[in-house]
């Protein structure tokens, strides 16, 4: 009666690669020798040499999304982290080491991986989950944003994989019900890995955090005192890549903050223009709205921490070439200054001149 059972659960769970253990294939013959006893109006307990199903193994099985953190290939998985691990530095050791000991302890630490765009912060995050899933441990990896997620092995937006509302205020949690199938599957998540952090509201991990320890205290009453129930979570991001920081400011302050304009030119040349009526044919206002291929426009607004990009080669051997990527630091008259985080002069900080493109 087992030699269909594999088939028919692949069919009836939609993963037609899906392996069964021994243990798991005794526990589906039951069920069906079960269902054929309920029509001869018979029960497995009125048979007291046969063998029940367990309840608990039962309820994992129908489990569709823990069944799906179980079909990766643990010998595909290992020899991708074989891959990946010779490849880290001694930096990237270091994080990868203190995530899995608080996996394999149970120690449900909480860490954050800082780092800039391309110094290999997916790359810790991959050989960290092909670590965990050769060794058939549930890794959920998310992202704050869709494009994120697709880098991630597996990976997921955070609001969809933790049904986490739009709109979230100090006392919202996740639309997740206990005894549901994504609420056992948090329960037995190692490990959760949340790339680009920083883009989230903090309410957003404040969410996670209370539905992870309303779940987990059912089980272990300390739960409810620890940092997301006392599972162990990654997070990860580039607070550069973010709005500044104003400090006791609004939310109002902290998009705005302190703007400075500059504009290209305060007045016309008269000795350019012919006739005496030039300011009523030409208003400032029409001349300053002109935009040309090539130049910049007449107004630029800038404020303090905002990523900025040179468009000129000014002074190569200082890093400032056409193309560099800087965070502006402060804004003078004149000029403006900016600390570069891209190339290899990353930190370090420059002096922007203001250029007259005219002749004088």
């Amino acid at each position: 009666m087992s030699d269909d059972i594999p088939n028919k659960q692949r069919r009836a769970f939609g993963f037609p690669s899906m392996n069964f253990k021994e243990d798991e294939l005794q526990h589906y013959t039951l069920i069906e020798i079960e269902q054929i006893l309920h029509q001869h109006e018979w029960l497995l307990m009125d048979f007291n040499d046969m063998p029940k199903p367990d309840l608990k193994v039962l309820k994992e099985l129908g489990n569709n999304l823990w069944r799906q953190e179980q079909q990766y290939d643990v010998k595909k998985e290992g020899e991708e982290h074989h891959k990946l691990f010779n490849q880290l530095n001694p930096e990237q050791q270091i994080v990868y080491k203190a995530v899995l000991e608080s996996v394999y302890n149970n120690m449900g630490q909480l860490f954050f991986l800082y780092g800039a765009g391309g110094t290999g912060k997916t790359f810790v995050y991959k050989t960290i989950i092909s670590k965990l899933r050769s060794e058939k441990r549930i890794v959920l990896p998310v992202a704050s944003s869709g494009i994120a997620a697709l880098l991630l092995p597996g990976g997921r937006k955070a609001l969809s994989r933790f049904k986490i509302p739009l709109i979230v205020t100090e006392d919202s949690i996740c639309e997740i019900k206990k005894g549901t199938m994504l609420a056992e599957l948090l329960i037995k998540t190692n490990l959760i890995i949340w790339d680009e952090a920083p883009m989230s509201h903090r309410h957003t991990f404040e969410v996670l955090d209370r539905t992870l320890r309303d779940f987990l205290s059912t089980e272990d009453s300390s739960a409810s005192e620890k940092p997301f129930g006392g599972k162990t979570v990654l997070l990860g991001g580039d607070f550069r890549q973010i709005l500044p920081v104003i400090p006791n400011g609004t939310r109002a302050d902290t998009v705005g903050g302190e703007a400075k304009e500059y504009l290209s030119s305060h007045s016309i040349g008269k000795e350019d223009t012919v006739g005496a009526d030039y300011e009523a044919l030409y208003p400032v206002e029409y001349l300053n709205s002109l935009e040309f291929p090539g130049l910049p426009k007449h107004k630029i607004t800038l404020k303090k921490g905002v990523p900025i990009m040179l468009l000129r080669n000014i002074n190569q051997k200082e890093g400032m070439c056409n193309g560099t990527r800087m965070i502006v630091t402060n804004l003078g008259e004149i000029v403006i200054e900016a600390e570069i985080v891209t190339g290899t002069h990353v930190g370090k900080k420059v002096f922007i001149p203001r250029i007259i493109l005219s002749p004088p």
